[in-house]
């Protein structure tokens, strides 16, 4: 049986692509999005990020064609303060406030 959800709302896959030795994560983040596809019926976004730039510019434009959004998953290597983008190019997402 499949679920359809009656709200109708999207879902959103962001992902690692691969850089020096960090294996990316699209394969993850499409299998995780073909479920979301199948058990709820809704549009699933898989959007793979390389610079801290194309990761704002994606999440900024997360919702602009009026889709209402359910759930947003992040596939990334990382430690306590970051996303590592890519490594090799010093791209991080970071909650560290001495950082930039």
């Amino acid at each position: 049986m499949v679920y359809i959800d009656p709200t109708g709302h999207d879902a959103y896959f962001f992902y690692g692509l691969p850089h020096g030795k960090n294996g990316g994560f699209q394969e993850r983040a499409e299998k995780d999005a073909a479920r979301w596809l199948k058990d709820h019926n809704t549009k699933a976004h898989v959007v793979g990020i390389d610079t801290e730039k194309e990761f704002i510019n994606e999440w900024d434009s997360m919702g602009s064609d009026d889709e209402d959004i359910e759930l947003v998953s992040l596939y990334f290597h990382s430690n306590s303060n970051n996303l590592i983008l890519d490594y090799t190019k010093d791209e991080y997402m970071t909650t560290n406030k001495k950082e930039s």
